[in-house]
């Protein structure tokens, strides 16, 4: 169960390790990105919907979350709840 994505029929959880990004966040979306995390951690905050990604070879490419995907590296997380596009 996680405590910041919200679990949808088609989500399923994925390593971080296997995501590539699409670009790198500016630091003023990972500080908002951090701080709705903590929020959603201490159970204040809404759950955030699943990474949205598409299959690239042996990796997955982050269409929606990129942001996502680098504050929760940083705060060395190993998986995240995600759906791949078809």
């Amino acid at each position: 169960m996680s405590k910041y994505f919200k679990k949808t029929r088609k989500s399923r959880t994925m390593r971080l390790s296997s995501l590539v990004r699409d670009h790198k966040p500016s630091k003023r979306k990972l500080a908002v990105a951090r701080k709705r995390m903590a929020a959603s951690y201490s159970g204040k905050g809404a759950k955030r919907k699943p990474l949205l990604v598409k299959k690239m070879g042996k990796k997955y490419k982050v269409i929606d979350g990129n942001t996502t995907v680098t504050a929760l590296r940083r705060m060395g997380r190993k998986t995240a709840i995600v759906e791949v596009k078809e």
